[in-house]
C-alpha cells in the first residue's frame, strides 16, 4: 500500500508538473505572437518612415509651395470686415469714378466659417448630406466635418452691401470694375441696369458679398473717417459740388 500511495503522489506531482508546463507554455507563446505583431507593426512604421525620409527633400519642397500658396490665397481676403470700412469704401470709389451712390444698404458683419472646426450654419447646411465613398461606404456628416476643419483661430466672416449708383456709362464700368478688382474680397451677385432718358445716365443696381477672414495672428485694419459737418445730407454726393466749383 506504502508503495501504491508514493506511486499514486508521483503521478499526481508529474501532472501538476505536466499541467504547469502547458499553461506556462501557452501564456510564452501567447505572449511571444502578441510580441512578434508588435515587432511586425513596427517595422512597418520603420519602412514608411524610412521611405519618407528618403524623399525628405521633396517633402520640404512640397511643403513651401504649399505654405506659399496658402500666404498668396490668404492675402486675397482682408483681415476685417466693418460697415464703417464699407462706407469708405464707397465714399472713396464715388470720388474715383466720378459717379452718385444714391441708395446703400450694408448687413452687419457675421460669421460664416470657423477653421477650427466649430460649425456655423453655413457649415451645417452643406455637411447635411451624407458622403458616400467609392467603396459604397458612407461617412456621417459629423465625421465629415471633424475631417476637414483645420485648427485654427480664423474666422471667416461675410457681409452684404446693396448699392444703387448712377452715372456716366464709363463711370458705372469703372465703378463695377472696382468693385472686381479691390484688394478686398468682394463678389457681385446681382446687377441690374437702368437707362435714365431725362438725364441720359445710367441706373446701376448692385448686391455685392465681401468676405474676410479674421484670427488672432491677422492684425485688424483701423478705418480712417475724415471729419466732416454734422447735417443729413446724402454724404455721397454734394448737389453743390458742380455749382461751387463753376467759375
Amino acid at each position: 500500500m506504502k508503495d501504491f500511495g508514493k506511486g499514486i503522489y508521483i503521478i499526481i506531482g508529474l501532472a501538476a508538473i505536466l499541467v504547469s508546463y502547458f499553461l506556462g507554455f501557452n501564456n510564452l507563446s501567447s505572449k511571444n505572437t502578441e510580441l512578434q505583431q508588435t515587432v511586425d507593426e513596427l517595422q512597418a512604421d520603420y519602412e514608411r518612415l524610412k521611405a519618407d525620409y528618403a524623399n525628405k527633400s521633396l517633402y520640404i519642397k512640397e511643403t513651401k509651395e504649399f505654405g506659399e500658396k496658402y500666404e498668396e490665397i490668404l492675402s486675397k481676403f482682408d483681415t476685417t470686415l466693418l460697415n464703417e470700412g464699407q462706407i469708405m469704401d464707397i465714399y472713396d470709389m464715388q470720388t474715383k469714378c466720378g459717379i452718385e451712390v444714391t441708395a446703400v444698404t450694408l448687413t452687419d458683419p457675421s460669421e460664416i466659417y470657423a477653421f477650427d472646426g466649430s460649425v456655423t450654419s453655413d457649415f451645417v447646411i452643406k455637411a447635411q448630406t451624407p458622403q458616400v465613398n467609392s467603396d459604397g461606404t458612407t461617412v456621417e456628416p459629423e465625421s465629415i466635418v471633424k475631417s476637414t476643419a483645420i485648427d485654427s483661430s480664423y474666422r471667416g466672416v461675410s457681409s452684404t452691401i446693396a448699392l444703387t449708383a448712377k452715372g456716366s456709362y464709363e463711370g458705372i464700368k469703372e465703378m463695377l470694375k472696382t468693385i472686381t478688382s479691390d484688394k478686398k474680397r468682394k463678389v457681385p451677385s446681382n446687377i441690374v441696369f437702368t437707362f435714365d432718358s431725362t438725364t441720359e445716365e445710367i441706373i446701376c443696381g448692385v448686391t455685392i458679398a465681401e468676405y474676410a477672414i479674421k484670427g488672432k495672428d491677422r492684425v485688424e485694419k483701423k478705418v480712417e473717417i475724415p471729419d466732416g459737418a454734422i447735417g443729413r445730407e446724402n454724404i455721397f454726393f454734394d448737389p453743390l459740388a458742380a455749382v461751387n466749383q463753376a467759375p
